[in-house]
Formats: C-alpha cells, structure tokens, sequence
C-alpha cells in the first residue's frame, strides 16, 4: 500500500472547506459566548437585588415579630384590667378586701 503524497485541487478545496468551516465555527462559539456572558452579568445584578429585597424582607419580618409580641403583652394587660374592673364592680379591692381562695 502506497501514499500518493500528491496535491489536486479537490484536496485542496477540501482543506480550504474545512479550515473556513471550523473559523466559522469558532467565530459564532465566541459571539455565543460573548451572549452567554453579558446574560450571566445581568443574573448576577438580579441576585443581588434579590438579596437586598430579602434583607428588606428580613427587617420587615423582625419588625412584624415585634409587634406581634407587643399585641401579646397588651392582651394580657386588657385582661388584667377587665379582670381589675370585674373586682371593682363587685366592690372588691376597692371597698372590700379581696377574696383569695
């Protein structure tokens, strides 16, 4: 078996098809890589708003725990107080002693 080491014009439109075909290929890799860049700089700018909307949520979520054991306590108060006035209307603590049983 022998190589013919030979150049015609059909090897060589071939290698040109080739090597022009594989420059296009890179050419559009890149632009997509170029699109795949400039879309991942844009998550990363919506992450970050997000974490800056979840730091808000946080200190909105804090403030709403607060006040939710602030109405606790002044349920209890109320109750002590309706408590105090139910004692007072039947003349306990105030005229009479109180009754402790």
């Amino acid at each position: 078996m022998t190589v013919d080491w030979s150049l015609n014009i059909g090897a060589i439109i071939q290698i040109i098809v080739i090597g022009v075909g594989g420059l296009g290929f890179l050419l559009a890799m890149k632009g997509e890589l170029t699109v795949l860049k400039t879309n991942i700089t844009g998550v990363e700018d919506n992450i970050t708003d997000i974490k800056e909307e979840l730091k808000e949520v946080r200190k909105v979520l804090t403030k709403q725990v607060d006040h939710e054991t602030r109405l606790d306590r002044c349920e209890e108060d109320i109750r002590e107080l309706r408590t105090d006035v139910k004692e007072l209307r039947h003349g306990e603590g105030f005229v009479l002693p109180l009754t402790r049983s």
